[in-house]
């Protein structure tokens, strides 16, 4: 369960999206189920929805930031997606969109195609599975451990890759705090979990080796 309570960690624990507090709270709970019982197949299908939850958080931040960038970057999807992209206001914006082609947004923020492809890889492997095959997978705790692996691994490179993108957020955040400000949990909340959905492994990610009173209050809270 370590393993799981870390996965948990990369989701934003406080938002006023309801949809997406729902969302993830519903997947979380439901995979915790599914592993006590032993369900690890249907463990899987709730791993990779959360993912994909988290990848379209990513997006949606990336969609705010860079404005004019993403613009150009959904230049050659169809139409109809094109629509879907033009004012995202939810993660859940990119829900229509082809899952294997929002990867692409990741070059927005330095992703080379590489990396792209690799935490792209899991749509493929996920799309395998969903055929009448006859084969079983993630049927044991140890394929499921090693299913978990390898989704922490990729959101661990997904955030590491964008650790120039992600500072430049964080140092503007903590510009706009007075040294004598006394933080709080709910400016935490509020400036940083809600307007941003920084999860708490992104947030210590940044905060990391940064000796200031917020970075500190980061560093020592949860």
């Amino acid at each position: 369960m370590e393993d799981l309570y870390e996965f948990g960690k990369f989701f934003p624990y406080s938002t006023t999206d309801e949809v997406l507090n729902n969302y993830v709270e519903h997947h979380i709970g439901s995979l915790y189920k599914c592993v006590e019982n032993e369900l690890f197949s249907s463990a899987c299908s709730h791993l990779h929805l959360l993912y994909m939850a988290f990848i379209y958080i990513q997006l949606l931040r990336i969609a705010r930031e860079k404005k004019k960038e993403f613009e150009y970057g959904w230049i050659g999807f169809p139409s109809q997606e094109q629509d879907f992209l033009k004012n995202p206001t939810s993660p859940f914006s990119f829900a229509p969109v082809n899952e294997k082609s929002v990867f692409r947004f990741f070059r927005l923020v330095g992703f080379n195609d590489a990396d792209i492809g690799n935490i792209a890889s899991l749509i493929k492997v996920r799309n395998n599975r969903m055929h009448a095959s006859g084969n079983l997978h993630c049927s044991t705790i140890e394929e499921f451990d090693k299913e978990l692996a390898e989704y922490i691994q990729r959101m661990k490179l997904v955030v590491k890759n964008q650790h120039k993108f992600l500072e430049e957020i964080y140092t503007g955040l903590l510009s706009t705090y007075d040294d004598e400000y006394e933080f709080t949990q709910d400016d935490l909340e509020n400036n940083f979990t809600d307007q941003y959905l920084f999860s708490e492994y992104e947030l210590k990610h940044m905060a990391l080796n940064r000796h200031d009173k917020i970075s500190v209050f980061i560093n020592e809270s949860r």
